[in-house]
């Protein structure tokens, strides 16, 4: 029909003829076509909308929640460039802290499962990073290196 330049309206109306004569659709013609399947689909989304709305209105109010608390924690705005120095100052001074207790053991969010902060750094330095540098023969190789180096330095 778009390539034969039929007008949507006669599309329509060729469409409707078709259901109510063919003897398959005959029964059904009232419920078959585009006019009924945009309706239905409309029905179909205006009850999903219905399904979901609720589940997003809690999600939007408790991210908008969540952002009002990370608003409040950084304070008012600040338009003057010594005032925004000083919050950004502030911030990261914060930011000092609290990592600071993490490294310390000292955090609020301490884990029980597994290591964190200090320990953790510890555990990776003792371990992990020892038992990789005694695999790797780097102490003869690099004393070698280094005597090189100083030899190197003080004779030219």
């Amino acid at each position: 029909d778009i390539n034969s330049d039929v007008s949507v309206k006669q599309a329509l109306a060729r469409e409707e003829s078709f259901f109510r004569s063919h003897p398959a659709y005959n029964g059904l013609a009232k419920h078959c076509g585009i006019p009924q399947l945009a309706k239905k689909l409309n029905q179909i989304l205006v009850q999903h909308i219905r399904t979901i709305l609720p589940g997003l209105k809690a999600r939007i109010s408790s991210q908008l929640t969540a952002i009002a608390k990370e608003h409040a924690f950084y304070g008012d705005p600040v338009e003057s460039k010594a005032g925004q120095g000083a919050k950004l100052l502030n911030i990261l001074a914060k930011y000092c802290d609290a990592f600071s207790s993490m490294v310390e053991g000292k955090n609020e969010d301490i884990s029980t499962i597994e290591l964190s902060g200090g320990a953790r750094i510890h555990y990776i330095f003792q371990s992990i990073f020892v038992k990789s540098l005694e695999v790797c023969n780097f102490v003869a190789e690099s004393s070698v290196m280094l005597h090189r180096s100083i030899h190197h330095i003080h004779y030219h």
